[in-house]
């Protein structure tokens, strides 16, 4: 019988089975890491006609699982090399949240990985190790250029309004189509709006987000506050494709510590490596948020109970309180 002990940021388990490697080797082999490059594909094509907006959403979907796949791949990598799967099923999200926080921070995680400072250069340089190229200054770009894209995707991935976006869109749909745009005009009367023809843009996009954010003010008494995200979906398209060939590099970094050898496993990278950088070029105006100022003196708090009164059945005669 053998064994794995691992943690999922701080929580412990303990894997049990007769062939653990086979698991993991049966997980990795299975796994397909050109699914998210696939779905950017097919979306990019219709970003200009008819259906923009829903393509254009439908990429941005897109873009936060693959950013969530990248990191558990990666975190699996860090906590539990030796039971990939095991890891991958028993993670929970503030788990992944957490550490994906503490490696860009450089805090102390429990570890596998034998590395004196874990960053993601120092990961992106462990995972990379057995690509070699004869041209060394390109093998070093390549490999800089993985770090740095994965510690400014982990920014991405850990900002509260691409997770409340992400959140809206797969509970429930809860946001609204299509961009946002800022525009100011000085008033010619006061009190008076400027008037539209006279307003300056200061930035947009076409495409991005609305969603409502509830922000607590008491116990059981909230507000809603109207969030809008812009973004470019041909931007995301090539962060996109960045972690597809990222999660190609890390299927076929896994194979060989298992057991594959070196030759049979393949690493790529972008055409143009100033790919790295370029897929973080964005709208003018990223995000904007618009509500009426409500504080706690202006309302009246209600307490768990009188919320749930609203669901009691007038007593009628012959019939006990329900």
């Amino acid at each position: 019988m053998q064994y794995s002990r691992f943690a999922t940021d701080m929580k412990p388990w303990c894997v049990w089975d007769w062939d653990l490697k086979e698991q993991t080797t049966t997980f990795l082999k299975t796994f397909d890491a050109t699914y998210f490059e696939y779905l950017a594909n097919l979306h990019a094509e219709r970003l200009e006609g008819d259906d923009a907006r829903h393509a254009a959403t439908a990429v941005r979907t897109t873009y936060c699982h693959a950013m969530e796949t990248l990191f558990a791949l990666l975190g699996a990598i860090v906590q539990a090399p030796d039971c990939i799967p095991g890891w991958i099923q028993k993670y929970r999200p503030e788990h992944l949240d957490q550490l994906v926080e503490k490696i860009s921070k450089g805090r102390e995680v429990y570890s596998k990985v034998r590395a004196e400072r874990l960053t993601w250069q120092t990961l992106a340089e462990i995972t990379l190790r057995c690509l070699s190229l004869s041209d060394k200054d390109k093998e070093r770009r390549i490999k800089e250029g993985f770090g740095r894209f994965w510690s400014r995707l982990a920014q991405e991935f850990l900002s509260d309004e691409i997770r409340a976006e992400y959140n809206s869109i797969k509970h429930g749909f809860r946001i609204g189509s299509g961009g946002s745009w800022i525009a100011m005009g000085e008033e010619e009367v006061p009190g008076a709006p400027c008037p539209p023809e006279k307003m300056q843009v200061v930035g947009g996009s076409e495409f991005g987000s609305t969603f409502f954010e509830p922000k607590e003010l008491l116990k059981h008494n909230l507000r809603l506050v109207r969030r809008s995200v812009n973004w470019d979906p041909f931007v995301l398209c090539g962060r996109i494709r960045l972690i597809s060939l990222s999660l190609r590099n890390l299927v076929s970094f896994l194979l060989i510590g298992h057991g594959a050898h070196a030759s049979s496993a393949q690493f790529r990278w972008p055409e143009e490596l100033d790919h790295f950088d370029e897929v973080w070029h964005g709208p003018s105006l990223h995000t904007s948020s618009f509500s009426n100022i409500i504080e706690l003196k202006d309302i009246k708090p209600q307490s768990a109970d009188e919320i749930l009164a609203v669901y009691a059945r007038p007593t009628e005669p012959g019939e006990g309180n329900a």
